[in-house]
């Protein structure tokens, strides 16, 4: 706190924007926030008293002990968390580490509050919106691929909440005729396929098309008139074949698309693997043996 201070006094001079203030302190409270965080789970890995084994449901015993540390990506940043392995003789016996049940610790390596917040990103808009607002918040860079899973796994018990949930009697409504009838509740439920961008329209010209490719999109906000006019359209397509397929490579060329891809040794798969879920990779990754 005391250095945190210090740098803020330090350029706080009259020509300092409160915007540069505001971006210092909290940078560097994050990083006092993460360090805190740090020193918190080495002393609790320091006081961590080995057992003599530890015998899984799969009925077997693990009675080696060897040192070892997972990552953990947290709204703070990446923190270290050491904790004792207990490991079988046995070939193909995975290994147990008491501490991540005590800490509850997720399988997927981002804390349970980071992947709280990201679901909630995800909600708000495309998975490239949701990172940018994820990096924003936290400092943390996480992939497409990676926001797609932790949104998935926050919905896995849906069905099973939603069949467990009373369902009430339908209202009953009056229709125009007099007679009473079931009221109808129509839904749509987006599942993180396109953010619909009516802006779009702004960039074509009279009498172009806007296309929307996504299977699942979001609800068409509202857009000024003047967007539309012109004889300008919104359409949909249902489905691709082959054949669009193969068409629309042969014309990509000429429009100006262009692919951006990566190659990387086989060996550096796990560094690539990381990149990836950190965003840190545009484009494809290519391993070449």
């Amino acid at each position: 706190m005391a250095q945190l201070t210090d740098d803020c006094f330090a350029f706080s001079g009259p020509l300092l924007r409160l915007e540069d203030m505001e971006r210092l302190a909290v940078e560097e409270s994050r990083k006092i926030g993460l360090g805190a965080l740090q020193l918190a789970l080495d002393v609790q890995a320091d006081a961590e008293v080995p057992l003599p084994g530890l015998r899984g449901t799969d009925g077997h015993w693990r009675g080696c002990r060897e040192k070892s540390a997972t990552t953990v990506v947290t709204m703070l940043g990446r923190v270290r968390v050491r904790r004792i392995a207990y490991r079988s003789r046995k070939k193909g016996v995975a290994g147990l580490h008491w501490r991540d049940a005590v800490l509850n610790l997720p399988p997927c390596g981002y804390s349970w509050q980071m992947q709280k917040f990201a679901e909630m990103a995800c909600r708000s808009g495309s998975f490239r919106e949701a990172g940018e607002m994820v990096h924003a918040a936290t400092g943390n860079r996480t992939g497409n691929r990676q926001l797609e899973e932790i949104t998935a796994r926050a919905a896995a018990d849906a069905g099973a909440f939603a069949q467990d949930r009373p369902v009430p009697d339908a209202p009953v409504i009056t229709g125009p005729d007099g007679e009473e009838r079931a009221a109808v509740l129509g839904m749509s439920a987006d599942a993180k396929g396109v953010t619909m961008r009516p802006q779009a329209l702004r960039a074509v010209r009279k009498a172009g098309r806007v296309i929307c490719g996504g299977i699942h999109m979001s609800p068409i906000p509202q857009f000024p008139y003047e967007w539309l006019w012109g004889e300008r359209q919104i359409v949909s397509v249902a489905n691709l074949t082959r054949q669009d397929g193969i068409d629309f490579l042969k014309i990509a060329p000429r429009v100006g698309i262009r692919t951006r891809t990566t190659a990387f040794p086989l060996a550096e798969a796990n560094d690539v693997l990381n990149k990836l879920r950190s965003g840190q990779i545009l484009g494809a990754a290519v391993l070449k043996p």
